[in-house]
């Protein structure tokens, strides 16, 4: 990429809130090879404000249509108003894409200024039907690792829903497209069994791979060695 800008919450030190970067590719003369990606950084355990944004379960009102998660669209609010001029220049090709926080925070970014493909990786759900009808036309590809535990929350019981059909990674590593719950449900089983049998009484694992499988490095590994 020959241009890159980072941005940042405002009023926060710098290692806390909400950051994002908007890399472009321009120096291709052919219109179809010139490229801008945005991304945003997916929840830090150890930042605060992180956690806040999280928590905040309360559904507000949103500007596009329907209601969204508060907390998101706080730290979505903190870096849009110096995000959005520069997105306005960008005059190629265009992708969204963030894990966990990110992932809801770059759904947030496409619902305003429409990217080519809005790619996210262990995306929470971010607001109820009516946002969902808004982001409609929003070309969508939401990555679901088996049994990442923050893909089911907040809950359906809470008004909450999902944008955009799931492609979801088996428990073999496999990506599969629109799968039924039924089907999800039964590969999430044995592969909770798989995890808590084989990985989770070693040393340094995560306990349970509702946990693990929300890491940022099983989704790398599964979108590089598969395509849907």
């Amino acid at each position: 990429f020959s241009d890159c800008e980072f941005f940042e919450s405002k009023g926060k030190p710098d290692e806390e809130g909400i950051h994002c970067f908007l890399a472009q590719h321009l120096d291709s003369p052919k219109d179809d090879e010139r490229l801008a990606v945005l991304a945003f950084r997916g929840t830090d355990k150890d930042d605060p404000s992180d956690v806040a944004y999280d928590e905040n379960f309360k559904l507000e009102p949103w500007q596009k249509g329907g209601k969204v998660h508060s907390g998101f669209a706080h730290a979505f609010a903190e870096i849009w108003k110096d995000l959005d001029p520069p997105l306005r220049r960008v005059d190629c090709k265009i992708l969204f894409t963030g894990h966990s926080l990110g992932a809801a925070v770059a759904t947030l970014a496409a619902s305003l200024r429409r990217p080519n493909t809005l790619y996210t990786f262990g995306s929470p759900r971010v607001g109820n039907s009516d946002f969902i009808a808004a982001c409609r036309d929003v070309n969508s590809q939401r990555y679901v690792d088996c049994c990442d535990i923050v893909t089911r929350i907040p809950l359906r019981e809470m008004g909450y829903e999902h944008v955009g059909k799931a492609y979801y990674i088996d428990r073999k590593r496999r990506i599969t497209f629109d799968r039924n719950a039924l089907w999800t449900g039964l590969d999430r089983i044995w592969a909770a069994k798989e995890y808590l049998l084989k990985y989770a009484w070693k040393l340094g694992n995560l306990a349970a791979r509702e946990l693990a499988d929300h890491a940022p490095i099983n989704y790398v590994w599964a979108v590089s060695a598969d395509q849907p």
